[in-house]
């Protein structure tokens, strides 16, 4: 009896051991990398309140909630979006690469329909559960701010015009089939964490949206070596806040384009509504 006492003992003390010492490693891994996990919060918060358009208030202090799963980060953000009736709840994953936080993944929930929400399992896996608490200043102005040009950079301005080359086969009612017809691209300008970025195409006026990333592994590189990015054109309309802020944060680009061979100016593609 009093081995089994002592082997139960000698169990729950190295539990306990292991525990404070996996906990001890998330403590010293946010020591190592929070400010640079915040760095990125940040970033993706100004995004979405910029970009995305999303109602969030800005010009305070919020707490966050971290847990750490090897070079992962898990953030849960309460209250940070404004929506009349509803608790909202932000979810950031994101990874750290060479000393530096990228958001690969953002999900909200409204915690009063589901209380531990899409990733409530998640949450309590990730980091064994080891919640370490925080907070978050939030900035009084999200007006997006540029990274120096970079190779990365340049690589991703090249595929999104290679994406849109490949997006705009012909112009109706621009030119004969078989003959060049040069557009004008409007890039909003982005870093190299942006999970999208817009372009206004001209004359046709058509709004796209190119995604840059691959949600699965952010910072994988895989579409600019394929040369191509997933894109959407934008049907229902488009605000003329959005497409002036295109304007005044674009990189153009000229680029020309042949209509295909044998068009006859049947079934044209919808051209986006702009306000």
């Amino acid at each position: 009896m009093k081995s089994r006492v002592w082997i139960r003992g000698l169990l729950i003390s190295f539990l306990i051991t292991a525990c404070l010492a996996s906990f001890g490693a998330s403590s010293e891994y946010l020591k190592e990398h929070g400010d640079e996990i915040k760095k990125a919060l940040l970033r993706r918060i100004c995004y979405d309140s910029y970009w995305q358009g999303e109602n969030i208030l800005l010009r305070r202090t919020v707490p966050i909630e971290t847990v750490v799963e090897g070079d992962r980060f898990f953030v849960r953000i309460n209250d940070l979006r404004v929506v009349r009736g509803s608790n909202m709840v932000g979810f950031y994953q994101g990874i750290i690469r060479d000393g530096k936080a990228f958001v690969s993944l953002v999900e909200e929930w409204n915690i009063r329909i589901a209380p531990s929400g899409p990733y409530g399992k998640n949450w309590k896996h990730s980091g064994a559960g080891r919640v370490i608490s925080n907070s978050l200043l939030l900035p009084n102005d999200c007006t997006p701010k540029y990274d120096p040009s970079s190779a990365r950079k340049e690589a991703m301005l090249r595929t999104v015009v290679n994406t849109m080359k490949f997006g705009l086969h012909f112009m109706p009612g621009q030119s004969l089939p078989g003959h060049p017809v040069e557009f004008t691209l409007t890039i909003a300008n982005f870093n190299v964490d942006y999970p999208y970025t817009y372009v206004l195409v001209e004359p046709s006026r058509e709004f796209f949206r190119v995604r840059l990333h691959d949600f699965s592994d952010s910072e994988s590189g895989e579409y600019e070596k394929e040369g191509q990015y997933p894109y959407e054109q934008i049907y229902e309309k488009v605000s003329q806040e959005l497409v002036q802020k295109v304007r005044e944060h674009g990189i153009v680009f000229k680029i020309t384009g042949t209509p295909i061979s044998g068009w006859k100016g049947i079934g044209c593609p919808h051209y986006s509504q702009i306000e």
